[in-house]
């Protein structure tokens, strides 16, 4: 009878121990969930105190800003096109080292500030502009971190009504006819033409002084500035400047035309974006 105490009382021991360790280990896991609930607010709100903002910036979250990191080596323009439109029409511009970003850089388009709001696209290489409502006949150039790139042509504003226009006219998949309509009082010019493979060979109309062809490279392609002069302005309906010869029978497109009259004015021009392109078959 004493022993079955005896063991009762040991039974009720061990128990009683059991459920003391459970306790302590139940206590010990709450105390560390406290704990690392407590550490991760702190850390949060510590996040939250160290935010900084840089102007100019562009936001990664709703607290946290960095830099626009703006390209050291100068900005560079190859091309724009179109070379003629109107406001409102988009041009694209090539080139190199315009940043990732806009940031504070600026774009001129026409002679004309393009606002923030008419920049469609912004890459590294490649500009979307909407021409300015005031932009007029005139230089495109950039600023890039204090630095300006300006295009060696002009941009032509015109509504494409009563002006001159200029294209290509195809006579075989490797000749084409480079015509001028309605150009009054013409007396020089300059054509550039983007070209794949061998370069394209102007044979001048017998009226057409050819003053100089400048072959050149840009990340785009091929290019070949053609400089005419008339001896006599020419005012005809239809004028032609010469055949162009494509021996190496890749596309070809008139990517700048500026014509001129006798007083050295620039005349307004527009043309047909289908016939500045000749696309052998």
């Amino acid at each position: 009878m004493q022993e079955q105490t005896y063991q009762k009382i040991n039974q009720a021991l061990t128990w009683k121990r059991i459920i003391q360790f459970n306790a302590l280990v139940l206590f010990g896991a709450v105390t560390l969930l406290s704990s690392s609930f407590v550490q991760n607010n702190s850390l949060k709100r510590n996040s939250k105190a160290a935010d900084i903002v840089i102007s100019p910036t562009k936001t990664i979250v709703s607290s946290l800003t960095i830099p626009i990191i703006y390209p050291t080596e100068p900005p560079q323009i190859d091309r724009v096109s179109l070379f003629f439109g109107k406001p409102g029409d988009t041009v694209v511009i090539s080139g190199n080292n315009f940043g990732d970003e806009q940031g504070v850089s600026k774009v001129y388009v026409g002679n004309t500030d393009a606002s923030t709001d008419s920049v469609v696209r912004w890459t590294n290489s490649i500009l979307e502009v909407k021409i300015p409502s005031q932009a007029q006949t005139g230089k495109v150039w950039v600023i890039i971190n204090g630095k300006q790139a300006t295009w060696d042509g002009d941009l032509l504003i015109s509504s494409g009504v009563n002006t001159a226009q200029i294209g290509f006219e195809s006579i075989t998949p490797k000749e084409t006819r480079l015509l001028v309509f309605s150009a009054a009082d013409l007396k020089k010019g300059v054509v550039e033409l983007s070209y794949a493979g061998q370069p394209p060979v102007l044979v001048a109309a017998p009226s057409v002084n050819i003053d100089s062809q400048t072959i050149s490279t840009d990340q785009l392609g091929n290019k070949l500035k053609i400089s005419f002069s008339f001896k006599d302005a020419h005012s005809e309906q239809k004028i032609l400047l010469g055949t162009v010869e494509n021996s190496g029978g890749g596309a070809l497109e008139i990517i700048k035309a500026e014509l001129y009259n006798s007083a050295g004015s620039i005349i307004p021009l527009f043309a047909d974006p289908l016939q500045i392109k000749s696309n052998p078959q």
